[in-house]
């Protein structure tokens, strides 16, 4: 599934989120309903950014994470449509490692 995010959704920016990183989105739904839909591996991210980063316009960008199910196809819909923000784990991080500081619960 491709998502569109801004830079600013990403505790650590952008430059966190590699291919092979898992992602988990946590938000709320445009109806209000908190939600979170953790462990999705992300396929690719852009190799620079969208032209509206560079000329001062909305610095949104396109990453592309794996969604096994139709369910979490679904949820993953519900959560981009809502306000969100985007936890990163490093694909070397340890098993001891959780999400990166500044996330919301």
């Amino acid at each position: 599934a491709a998502i569109v995010i801004d830079p600013a959704q990403v505790p650590g920016g952008l430059s966190s989120i590699r291919v092979g990183s898992t992602v988990d989105l946590v938000g709320v739904t445009a109806q209000g309903a908190p939600i979170t839909v953790p462990g999705l591996q992300v396929l690719k991210v852009p190799a620079a950014p969208g032209p509206g980063a560079l000329s001062g316009g909305s610095p949104s960008v396109q990453i592309v994470v794996a969604v096994p199910t139709l369910t979490l196809m679904q949820e993953v819909y519900d959560v981009t449509e809502g306000k969100f923000e985007v936890r990163v784990t490093d694909p070397n991080a340890t098993a001891a490692s959780g999400p990166l500081p500044g996330g919301s619960s």
